[in-house]
């Protein structure tokens, strides 16, 4: 079990606000000074309890949809079973009983947890209607603001908090986008060093899922704090990180898409390599100094940013050393398509043995749920398996214990690369 107490002393990890209620002087007849403060939102205790707590006076009914346990728990089921009927994952919703006060209440005993770590997405439901909790943390997740609150990991927490060490920054850039037809916006960590050094660092390219954005591996990922840490203590290479938003409103012609025989996936992750390799790397090489060779570039990125990662980082040999592909498949089309039918994946249908000149690193990272339960990991295994690749020196393959397709083991697949590469 993770120290509990070291997480909920972390103030900066464990950022939450205290609510004033009630919320307003009439509810007391203008006696301001009976108002009271309480902890809402949702809130870990020194035993792992998760407390979810709103003040609703006016409600009737409020509800919690815990996300983060939904997809942790709906790992175990196969996705193929899932297709066939038509069904989602069993939504984990629990009940908050009603105080005197107006406050709504309940706990989720850490053993409901079943294992799970990292950030825990939630939703309130007042009376029927989601609500984005205003005290809570929150990040863009899904399509759509969540909040969420941080479960330690019970081992390499220490990696995932923010400890007293030096730290990086985080610059929000803007560069024009052909492929995007606007200004693209990107998020770059530089480490704490940069500014006082007159060096050049090498760079990683780190991509977002499906349904997220830039904001992704900052808020959820703690990239930060993961490079701070690593660098720290003399575990990794310092190096700048960037992070694209390359979601769905990366353009693409699908009627030239459709001329060309691509379907519309195709064209968008031909698209993505345009933002990627090209507009977000000409921008950030003319900006920073980072160093310009390819053993000084790598590229990595989660479930569909694990894809594009695979579709970039192979379709360019000559631009990228390392590739990490964290609970995604290599092929980037239709999971169940073959392996042939992936341009960017010729060298390794052909000459396999040409990617151990190639690539430094060959990283995969996956939850042991996902590998059971999501057929295209072991589908993937097997092919490089015949390949040839899964005996390179270069290739690294991890499966992360008691994790399905969720944060905690994304950043776990993160906190490994970074020790690979760039040595």
């Amino acid at each position: 079990m993770p120290d509990f107490k070291e997480y909920i002393q972390n103030a900066a990890q464990n950022a939450t606000t205290d609510a004033w209620f009630p919320l307003d002087e009439e509810r007391l007849g203008g006696k301001k000074e009976e108002k009271r403060k309480e902890k809402t939102g949702a809130f870990v205790m020194d035993n792992g309890d998760v407390v979810f707590r709103i003040y609703a006076p006016d409600a009737q009914t409020v509800s919690v949809s815990v996300d983060g346990l939904t997809t942790h728990r709906g790992g175990k089921v196969s996705i193929l079973e899932l297709e066939r009927t038509g069904e989602d994952f069993p939504e984990v919703r629990l009940p908050l009983e009603k105080r005197a006060d107006g406050m709504f209440e309940t706990i989720l005993k850490y053993e409901e947890l079943e294992g799970y770590y990292g950030p825990l997405c939630y939703s309130y439901i007042v009376d029927g209607a989601y609500v984005l909790h205003r005290y809570g943390r929150c990040a863009f997740r899904s399509g759509r603001m969540t909040n969420y609150v941080e479960i330690p990991d019970p081992e390499l927490q220490e990696y995932f908090l923010v400890q007293k060490v030096s730290h990086g920054s985080i610059t929000y850039e803007l560069f024009w986008s052909d492929v995007r037809g606007c200004e693209s916006p990107c998020l770059v960590y530089t480490p704490a060093d940069y500014g006082k050094s007159a060096k050049d660092y090498p760079v990683l390219y780190l991509q977002h899922g499906g349904g997220e954005n830039e904001t992704g591996w900052l808020t959820l990922g703690s990239v930060a704090p993961i490079m701070d840490n690593l660098i720290a203590a003399g575990k990794m290479e310092p190096c700048i990180v960037v992070m694209n938003n390359t979601q769905s409103s990366v353009r693409y012609d699908e009627q030239t898409a459709r001329e060309k025989g691509m379907d519309a996936g195709t064209a968008f992750f031909g698209a993505v390599d345009q933002l990627v390799a090209v507009e977000s790397r000409e921008f950030i090489e003319s900006r920073y100094r980072v160093k310009t060779d390819k053993y000084s570039r790598a590229i990595a990125g989660l479930s569909q940013g694990g894809m594009q990662t695979s579709y970039v980082g192979f379709s360019h040999p000559e631009l990228y050393g390392y590739i990490g592909m964290f609970s995604s498949s290599i092929r980037c089309r239709h999971y169940w398509e073959d392996y042939r039918d992936n341009a960017h994946l010729k060298t390794l249908n052909e000459h396999p043995e040409q990617l151990a000149e190639d690539y430094r690193v060959i990283y995969r990272g996956v939850g042991d749920q996902e590998h059971e339960s999501r057929p295209w990991h072991k589908e993937d295994d097997a092919y490089l398996a015949r390949q040839g690749v899964d005996q390179m020196a270069c290739y690294h393959h991890t499966i992360h214990p008691v994790m399905c397709h969720e944060w905690g083991c994304f950043r776990r697949s993160l906190l490994e690369l970074a020790q690979l590469i760039f040595r």
